[in-house]
């Protein structure tokens, strides 16, 4: 993932790698980070997510997860207090298999 500050938002490009999903796929938002729902693009092209990504602090996020106007999930984010650790844990509606997802992401 990447992240780039742009005005008082980011944006973020990551790849996505499993079985679903070839490592030639790229997702993108660019987010205001006040809550204002946008698109995540795949390989360019609208996929039906959005995420409504808030900032609350210079180290905490919270993001509303919707798939074709139904939210999913929420995600809160925290980067560590030396910025080397992203954890994502993600709480997914209760109709998905998921339940409860915890993420880290270490800065290269």
């Amino acid at each position: 993932m990447t992240v780039e500050e742009v005005d008082t938002g980011w944006n973020l490009t990551y790849k996505v790698v499993g079985p679903d999903a070839p490592a030639s796929t790229v997702s993108t938002i660019q987010t205001p980070l006040n809550g204002k729902e946008v698109p995540l693009l795949v390989n360019g092209k609208p996929s039906g997510q959005t995420m409504g990504i808030k900032r609350i602090d210079t180290h905490r996020t919270v993001t509303v997860l919707r798939f074709k106007g139904k939210e999913t999930g929420v995600s809160k984010a925290e980067v560590s207090p030396d910025g080397k650790v992203l954890k994502i844990e993600t709480d997914y509606v209760s109709s998905n298999p998921i339940g409860k997802e915890i993420q880290y992401w270490d800065r290269q």
